[in-house]
């Protein structure tokens, strides 16, 4: 087994993707990660985070800035401090973390994509642009994954400040590690840590908030979130206003169809609307679908 390092390969459309700044918060990143975990088939992904020492951290931090390094938004807290995802989905072989996880920009029309998972999710993950989302919180984002048939473990590093650096932004090599004694469980581990001051402030309640209300639809008997070993409470959605089909009684699904290429496909649907005020973050129009 080659011990050389991979390489992160970025595709020409990366720079157009990320002309917007998609993750600017600790609970996008979250739910960004965490639907790889869903899209990875995992019965149970735990997130886990030290909320009281990063409090603790950033309270240091914010006493002892004197205004000479930077803005304290850009700060970075101590190395140690960091935080994981871990799930139990389809883990990663040396190969896999290769030919999937490091080409940034793999749209699921793609190689080796689909629009279902091989356990038949339908895929939330869409623009290939995941494994850049920790880099809205954090400098170091650390993936190890091993597959219950292998017996070896692959550890890559993306450190932000080493990829931007790189002349060759075709090619970026990633510190690779391939670890073949204290295996740990088989499964998909994301490490963040040089957390930056400012993304990382949001508190529980608004993570289990965002986790609960992007998973929504989502049953726990099938995928299961938990915050620190604590299962995610399932989100209650309160309804001010349901559209209802003439002729039709409210609270049922209307049937429809649609054209779609060559086809006609049939679909049934509701059309709700939430309470009239939403704070800004939450305002829009989403879309919900399964099965």
């Amino acid at each position: 087994m080659s011990q050389d390092d991979l390489h992160l390969i970025v595709a020409p459309h990366i720079v157009q993707d990320l002309s917007i700044n998609l993750y600017t918060s600790l609970p996008r990143v979250i739910v960004e990660f965490v639907a790889n975990a869903h899209d990875a088939d995992a019965p149970n992904v735990d997130v886990q985070i030290d909320f009281e020492a990063i409090r603790r951290a950033r309270n240091e931090l914010r006493s002892s800035h004197d205004g000479r390094n930077g803005r304290i938004e850009d700060r970075e807290l101590p190395e140690e401090l960091m935080l994981k995802i871990v799930d139990n989905g389809h883990r990663m072989s040396r190969a896999d973390i290769q030919d999937r996880f490091l080409i940034a920009g793999l749209r699921c029309r793609d190689k080796f994509c689909s629009v279902r998972s091989p356990g038949g999710r339908i895929l939330m993950g869409r623009k290939g642009l995941g494994k850049l989302a920790g880099f809205g919180v954090a400098k170091r984002v650390t993936i190890t994954s091993r597959r219950s048939e292998d017996n070896y473990t692959t550890r890559v590093v993306l450190d932000f400040d080493e990829l931007v650096q790189c002349p060759d932004k075709g090619r970026i090599p990633v510190p690779t590690e391939t670890i073949e004694t204290d295996l740990p469980p088989a499964g998909t581990e994301i490490a963040l840590s040089r957390l930056v001051f400012e993304p990382v402030k949001s508190r529980r309640r608004t993570i289990e908030s965002e986790l609960a209300k992007h998973f929504r639809f989502v049953g726990a008997e099938d995928f299961q979130i938990s915050i620190n070993g604590t299962a995610l409470a399932q989100a209650e959605a309160v309804y001010a206003f349901e559209w209802t089909h003439p002729g039709e009684r409210a609270g049922g699904l209307y049937r429809h169809e649609i054209d779609a290429g060559s086809q006609r496909r049939k679909i049934n649907y509701r059309i709700r609307f939430t309470r009239k005020s939403l704070p800004a973050r939450q305002r829009g129009v989403r879309i919900y679908a399964s099965g």
